[in-house]
Protein backbone atom coordinates (compact mmCIF):
# COMPACT_ATOMS: atom_id res chain seq x y z
CA UNK A 1 0.00 0.00 0.00
CA UNK A 2 2.84 2.48 1.22
CA UNK A 3 4.39 1.96 -2.74
CA UNK A 4 0.80 3.21 -4.40
CA UNK A 5 0.57 6.63 -2.07
CA UNK A 6 3.90 7.77 -3.07
CA UNK A 7 3.59 8.14 -6.58
CA UNK A 8 0.15 9.73 -6.32
CA UNK A 9 1.58 11.83 -3.82
CA UNK A 10 4.64 12.68 -6.32
CA UNK A 11 1.79 13.17 -9.24
CA UNK A 12 -0.36 15.88 -7.44
CA UNK A 13 2.52 17.06 -5.80
CA UNK A 14 4.40 17.90 -9.44
CA UNK A 15 0.58 19.29 -10.84
CA UNK A 16 0.37 21.57 -7.91
CA UNK A 17 3.94 22.67 -9.25
CA UNK A 18 3.10 23.35 -12.92
CA UNK A 19 -0.45 24.84 -11.84
CA UNK A 20 1.47 27.59 -9.67
CA UNK A 21 4.07 28.10 -12.22
CA UNK A 22 1.46 28.53 -15.02
CA UNK A 23 -0.48 30.96 -12.81
CA UNK A 24 2.56 32.95 -11.89
CA UNK A 25 3.78 32.58 -15.36
CA UNK A 26 0.90 33.07 -17.93
CA UNK A 27 -2.31 33.59 -15.65
CA UNK A 28 -1.42 36.88 -13.88
CA UNK A 29 -2.91 39.58 -15.82
CA UNK A 30 -0.79 41.93 -14.16
CA UNK A 31 2.21 40.81 -15.85
CA UNK A 32 2.78 43.25 -18.49
CA UNK A 33 5.32 43.41 -21.92
CA UNK A 34 6.84 47.25 -21.87
CA UNK A 35 9.08 47.74 -25.22
CA UNK A 36 11.22 50.84 -25.74
CA UNK A 37 13.03 50.73 -28.58
CA UNK A 38 14.06 47.19 -29.14
CA UNK A 39 14.10 46.13 -25.41
CA UNK A 40 11.50 44.65 -23.63
CA UNK A 41 10.86 44.35 -19.91
CA UNK A 42 7.97 41.98 -17.68
CA UNK A 43 6.37 44.06 -15.99
CA UNK A 44 4.58 44.00 -13.00
CA UNK A 45 1.53 46.39 -13.19
CA UNK A 46 0.01 48.74 -10.29
CA UNK A 47 -2.26 50.38 -10.33
CA UNK A 48 -4.08 50.84 -7.36
CA UNK A 49 -3.35 53.61 -4.24
CA UNK A 50 -1.65 51.61 -1.90
CA UNK A 51 0.09 49.55 -4.92
CA UNK A 52 1.48 52.83 -6.32
CA UNK A 53 2.83 54.14 -2.90
CA UNK A 54 4.54 50.72 -2.29
CA UNK A 55 5.83 50.32 -5.14
CA UNK A 56 9.76 48.41 -5.21
CA UNK A 57 9.69 48.86 -1.65
CA UNK A 58 10.78 46.45 0.81
CA UNK A 59 11.86 43.76 -1.99
CA UNK A 60 16.00 43.04 -2.58
CA UNK A 61 15.73 43.10 -6.05
CA UNK A 62 14.66 42.79 -9.92
CA UNK A 63 15.64 40.61 -12.56
CA UNK A 64 17.83 43.00 -15.26
CA UNK A 65 15.14 42.46 -17.39
CA UNK A 66 12.51 43.31 -15.00
CA UNK A 67 10.38 46.14 -13.82
CA UNK A 68 7.30 47.64 -12.19
CA UNK A 69 4.91 49.77 -14.14
CA UNK A 70 2.64 52.11 -12.51
CA UNK A 71 -0.49 52.98 -14.10
CA UNK A 72 -2.04 56.27 -12.91
CA UNK A 73 -5.68 56.96 -12.78
CA UNK A 74 -5.24 60.16 -14.44
CA UNK A 75 -2.06 62.41 -16.11
CA UNK A 76 -0.43 64.17 -13.22
CA UNK A 77 2.94 65.14 -12.07
CA UNK A 78 3.11 62.42 -9.49
CA UNK A 79 5.90 62.26 -7.03
CA UNK A 80 7.58 59.18 -6.37
CA UNK A 81 10.70 58.81 -3.68
CA UNK A 82 12.71 56.07 -2.31
CA UNK A 83 11.65 55.26 1.30
CA UNK A 84 12.08 51.54 2.27
CA UNK A 85 13.52 50.96 -1.14
CA UNK A 86 16.56 48.46 -0.94
CA UNK A 87 18.48 48.47 -4.18
CA UNK A 88 19.30 51.59 -6.95
CA UNK A 89 16.51 52.46 -9.95
CA UNK A 90 16.34 54.42 -12.94
CA UNK A 91 12.55 56.07 -13.33
CA UNK A 92 11.03 56.36 -16.87
CA UNK A 93 8.31 58.58 -16.99
CA UNK A 94 5.51 57.77 -19.95
CA UNK A 95 2.86 60.10 -21.33
CA UNK A 96 0.87 59.30 -23.97
CA UNK A 97 3.03 56.48 -25.03
CA UNK A 98 6.58 58.08 -25.33
CA UNK A 99 9.50 58.91 -22.78
CA UNK A 100 8.43 62.37 -21.21
CA UNK A 101 11.31 62.33 -18.54
CA UNK A 102 14.13 59.69 -17.17
CA UNK A 103 15.32 59.98 -13.40
CA UNK A 104 18.78 58.14 -13.44
CA UNK A 105 21.00 55.96 -11.24
CA UNK A 106 18.36 57.20 -8.18
CA UNK A 107 20.13 55.83 -4.94
CA UNK A 108 18.06 53.47 -2.63
CA UNK A 109 19.50 56.27 0.21
CA UNK A 110 17.77 59.53 -1.47
CA UNK A 111 15.51 61.36 0.49
CA UNK A 112 14.44 63.64 -2.41
CA UNK A 113 11.18 63.55 -4.32
CA UNK A 114 11.42 62.83 -7.65
CA UNK A 115 8.46 64.43 -10.54
CA UNK A 116 8.60 64.41 -13.95
CA UNK A 117 8.76 67.55 -15.94
CA UNK A 118 5.39 67.06 -16.90
CA UNK A 119 2.10 65.31 -16.14
CA UNK A 120 2.59 61.62 -17.35
CA UNK A 121 -0.09 59.03 -17.22
CA UNK A 122 2.53 55.96 -16.21
CA UNK A 123 5.99 55.33 -14.28
CA UNK A 124 8.35 52.62 -15.35
CA UNK A 125 10.58 51.35 -12.83
CA UNK A 126 14.14 49.24 -13.54
CA UNK A 127 17.25 48.68 -12.07
CA UNK A 128 20.04 51.70 -11.98
CA UNK A 129 22.32 51.97 -14.55
CA UNK A 130 19.96 50.72 -17.68
CA UNK A 131 18.85 53.36 -18.83
CA UNK A 132 21.98 54.50 -19.70
CA UNK A 133 23.03 51.14 -20.84
CA UNK A 134 20.00 50.56 -23.37
CA UNK A 135 20.75 54.41 -24.45
CA UNK A 136 16.81 55.78 -23.31
CA UNK A 137 16.41 58.90 -23.54
CA UNK A 138 12.97 61.24 -23.96
CA UNK A 139 10.69 60.67 -26.50
CA UNK A 140 11.46 57.47 -27.33
CA UNK A 141 8.58 55.09 -27.80
CA UNK A 142 7.08 53.06 -24.76
CA UNK A 143 4.81 50.24 -26.04
CA UNK A 144 2.89 47.77 -23.30
CA UNK A 145 1.63 44.89 -24.18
Amino acid sequence: MKHKVIPVFLCVSVLFVVLACWFLIWGNNKLKEVKIGKISFKAEEVSSPDEIRKGLGGRNGICEKCAMLFVFPKEERWEFWMEDMRFDLDVIWIKNGKIADIYKNVSRESKDIMRPLSACDKALEINSGLAEKYGFKIGDDVAVR
